[in-house]
């Protein structure tokens, strides 16, 4: 489980199941062809706060 947290907006995404490796490749990625809701949503948070102050802790 991950958490990744937009420290300039107070934002965060609870990521269940998915570790800190793969949320982080998931916060830079464009898009993904049959991807989850969970992914779909790392990845519309990543496309807006990726230029941001961003930490991802391990749950």
């Amino acid at each position: 489980m991950a958490f990744i947290i937009c420290d300039d907006h107070n934002l965060d995404v609870e990521a269940d199941g998915v570790d800190n490796a793969v949320a982080k490749q998931l916060m830079l990625t464009d898009e993904k062809a049959g991807a989850t809701a969970l992914e779909k949503e790392i990845i519309a948070f990543g496309k807006i706060h990726r230029h941001c102050n961003i930490r991802i802790l391990a749950g």
